[in-house]
């Protein structure tokens, strides 16, 4: 499928974000100049956990999310796109598990 006909696809449904609307053009021209670092998903993460405390709900997978991010800026990530600190040499991922020790997890 054209990357062209799958944003457009995905910028009319309930999928499409400002974020995406906005990166289209980038996206289309293969510009992967970062614009949502590790340091602001972590902030976002801070507030979804934040709210899900106050409200007494569980959120394990979030939780540990927010780990490897916390591990990715303590690694020297806080400014690099998301997929590079987690997939990039010497991410957070190697081949689709986390390279934290256990006791990090």
């Amino acid at each position: 499928m054209p990357r062209a006909a799958f944003l457009d696809f995905l910028n009319s449904t309930v999928l499409g974000s400002d974020w995406v609307r906005k990166r289209t053009p980038d996206l289309l021209a293969l510009d992967w100049t970062p614009t949502f670092t590790t340091e602001l998903l972590r902030k976002d993460f801070d507030l979804g956990l934040a709210a899900a405390r106050q409200h007494e709900v569980t959120m394990p997978l979030a939780g540990n999310v927010f780990q490897l991010l916390q591990a990715a800026i303590g690694r020297g990530y806080p400014r690099r796109r998301l997929p590079l600190a987690v997939r990039g040499r010497g991410g957070l991922l190697r081949h689709g598990r986390p390279a934290l020790p256990v006791s990090e997890r």
